[in-house]
């Protein structure tokens, strides 16, 4: 007991975690071991089966990818920060190393207990969902910005002109059946009472091709998601333009990360080429199922955690692909 009270008070230090009180913390500590690391050691290795999720309490560590042109980083970390957090939702090999920047101090948090103790405590298993979607959107954010730093030094990549003005939805008359809305959130397997609310208070927009939706750099005071159609996210790249980062299908969400963390748009999103139907969730709605000290959705904070874990991997590899186009000029 000791020992997980000591692991509990060094997990405190560690903002991101703050929707566990103090026993569901204890619970967190329950599952993990303390581990040091000299500098330049390896924590884990690009290709290995993930077992813990990491909590950093003193250090900097660095996340990399191999290429045929050596080692490209991702991302530093340091104190308070976590790393592994996609493999929680979804087992799989390791598609990054993790090297200790300085001499660090982890928690590392076994997968298989921490999936046994949100299964087993709902309230633990809604702290956890909203601590992966915090590190998750973090994460996306900084390899966003990184994808606008990485050729901040290239001015011969082609038009450098600002991004254009966000458009208006077609509105009018344009209706959606309430039938097709609930249709679309049942599909997500969300619960009868989820359903009915999103599908009572959200609204729906039309959007021809090529129509901006929101704009990098905006507020954000709704989120959407795809009824039909496909939406392109995208972010200005100066000297190079628009440069497309995913593109969107029926149920997926997006501009979620603004909506619930407060800080401006990292992208920009618009209709592809065929057009777009959303629907759109004002922040008071999305926080009404989503935030932390409501009744809350899990199921849906899962589903934004999982399409934020494959934006992340997408935007990741997106950079590591720059890198070798370069030929590690501009890492």
């Amino acid at each position: 007991m000791g020992a997980v009270l000591s692991l509990a008070r060094k997990l405190r230090h560690c903002e991101i975690l703050a929707p566990f009180d103090d026993a569901l913390l204890a619970r967190l500590a329950s599952c993990g071991i303390l581990q040091r690391y000299q500098a330049n050691d390896e924590i884990f290795s690009q290709g290995s089966p993930a077992e813990a999720l990491y909590a950093i309490v003193k250090g900097a560590v660095r996340l990399q990818r191999k290429t045929q042109l050596g080692p490209f980083m991702l991302a530093t970390l340091d104190r308070g920060d976590l790393f592994g957090e996609r493999f929680l939702l979804e087992p799989a090999e390791r598609n990054l190393s993790a090297v200790a920047e300085t001499r660090v101090e982890l928690v590392a948090l076994d997968l298989a207990r921490l999936r046994e103790a949100a299964a087993l405590q709902p309230s633990f298993e809604m702290a956890l969902s909203w601590t992966l979607w915090k590190a998750l959107s973090l994460k996306l954010r900084a390899s966003n910005q990184k994808l606008t730093e990485f050729f901040a030094s290239n001015n011969a990549l082609g038009d450098e002109d600002g991004p254009a003005t966000a458009s208006a939805p077609q509105q009018g008359g344009f209706r959606v059946d309430m039938a097709a809305k609930r249709d679309l959130f049942d599909e997500q397997r969300l619960t009868p009472m989820e359903i009915n609310f999103l599908a009572s208070l959200s609204r729906e927009e039309s959007y021809g091709a090529t129509e901006t939706i929101f704009r990098e750099g905006e507020p954000g005071e709704v989120m959407y998601v795809v009824l039909d159609g496909t939406v392109l996210i995208s972010k200005f790249i100066p000297g190079g333009g628009e440069e497309g980062l995913a593109f969107l299908g029926r149920g997926e969400y997006f501009g979620e990360m603004a909506v619930l963390d407060h800080l401006p748009r990292s992208a920009t999103a618009s209709a592809h080429s065929s057009g777009a139907v959303v629907l759109a969730i004002a922040r008071n709605v999305a926080e009404g199922l989503l935030g932390i000290q409501k009744t809350s959705s899990t199921r849906l904070l899962r589903l934004l955690c999982s399409m934020a874990s494959q934006r992340l991997l997408e935007s990741d590899d997106k950079l590591v692909g720059w890198f070798l186009l370069s030929a590690g000029h501009n890492a």
